[in-house]
């Protein structure tokens, strides 16, 4: 599993386990015996995914042992080469998780595929990294540079000026709404879209946590019945943050774009709409000046 599995952020102990049958039977039958019930013991918590921490924790218990069956794959690898460049990767995807995890760019405990691989494109951190992160959404290799837009909100009407623009405050649960009806934006299946959102964090708006922040929503759906794809981002997470680090929640009085794409999903016909909206669960305090939907390609 992305959400702190072993093998995922370890993956030098899968040639551990390939090992386990490159020893002999007096050494193999232990570890066999011993794994899978380290293995029950450990995963039938609830909290399978052990919270805070890089990877699986309860796996470092074992590591002692399975550097026995580690060290007879090792030697029994005929083509060095091949060994030394899978230990290479490896080696160099672990450490450098480690140092993402450190510097506040990665967190395992909510990892998602979207996130993991955006990670590995940019792996200094980015404004698309803590977008695909929140939203489990994959973000585009390369940035699309045209655009069209669909829709937009202005402040205008009961705006008020704040630095050197103007806002509405965002406070309310919902704000902001967007409706696409996809019979007369003629959205297809497989397109980008880029939803954006212009937002001023005041010094008062600090919160609790990650949850607790004001989020821009993408909601694909049909005018009755399921959810096609849901989406959502925070918004302060990618204002007022140069380093990118994944859970910055304060405001610092600053005016910023918070933004992220997202692919129209499968099954999105004429008789569908998008629907974007703010929303604030927690009342966090926001001014929003613009909210924007563009097509890029």
């Amino acid at each position: 599993s992305l959400t702190n599995g072993w093998l995922v952020y370890t993956p030098v102990m899968a040639l551990a386990l390939l090992g386990i049958w490159r020893l002999p039977g007096e050494w193999r039958w232990p570890i066999l015996l011993f794994l899978p019930i380290h293995v029950y013991i450990s995963y039938a918590w609830w909290c399978w995914m052990y919270i805070n921490g890089f990877g699986s924790r309860p796996m470092v218990d074992t590591y002692a042992l399975l550097a026995i069956p580690l060290a007879a794959w090792i030697n029994s690898m005929s083509r060095k080469w091949l060994l030394w460049m899978v230990l290479g990767v490896f080696s160099t995807i672990n450490i450098l998780q480690t140092f993402q995890t450190r510097w506040g760019h990665y967190w395992s405990e909510r990892g998602s595929w979207a996130f993991y691989r955006e990670m590995l494109i940019r792996p200094g951190g980015s404004a698309q990294a803590i977008a695909a992160f929140e939203s489990k959404e994959p973000q585009p290799v390369f940035i699309p540079e045209n655009q069209k837009l669909l829709a937009r909100i202005m402040a205008d009407s009961g705006s008020i000026e704040v630095g050197t623009k103007r806002a509405v405050s965002g406070r309310d649960e919902f704000s902001h709404t967007l409706t696409l009806q996809n019979d007369t934006s003629g959205l297809m299946p497989g397109q980008w879209l880029r939803i954006s959102v212009e937002a001023y964090l005041p010094d008062t708006s600090r919160t609790s946590g990650l949850d607790h922040l004001a989020k821009i929503v993408a909601d694909f759906s049909p005018r009755e019945g399921k959810t096609l794809k849901y989406r959502s981002i925070n918004i302060a997470t990618q204002i007022g943050n140069p380093d990118h680090i994944l859970w910055k929640t304060n405001g610092k009085g600053v005016w910023g774009t918070a933004s992220f794409f997202v692919k129209v999903p499968p099954g999105f016909d004429p008789s569908c709409r998008l629907t974007v909206y703010i929303w604030n669960p927690h009342r966090q305090d926001i001014f929003i000046s613009a909210l924007r939907v563009e097509h890029v390609f």
